[in-house]
């Protein structure tokens, strides 16, 4: 199954896809690199099953860059 990540603005509670789904391990370990190296927060591996939630989130993401 392909895993994807994701970080939530605690502001506004808007989430933003950060990366393409890529296999679990792969996904928990850039996750695990970027929260100790960048210092990044609120961030989650979300499970990318039949891709729904996923183009949803990449479809309001675009809507928000054309404003």
């Amino acid at each position: 199954m392909n895993y994807y990540i994701t970080i939530t603005d605690q502001e506004t509670g808007l989430e933003t896809v950060l990366t393409k789904p890529a296999a679990e391990s792969a996904a928990r370990f850039t996750a695990s690199r970027w929260r100790a190296v960048l210092e990044m927060e609120n961030l989650s591996v979300k499970a990318y099953n039949n891709g729904a939630e996923y183009r949803r989130l990449l479809k309001a993401q675009s809507k928000r860059r054309k404003k």
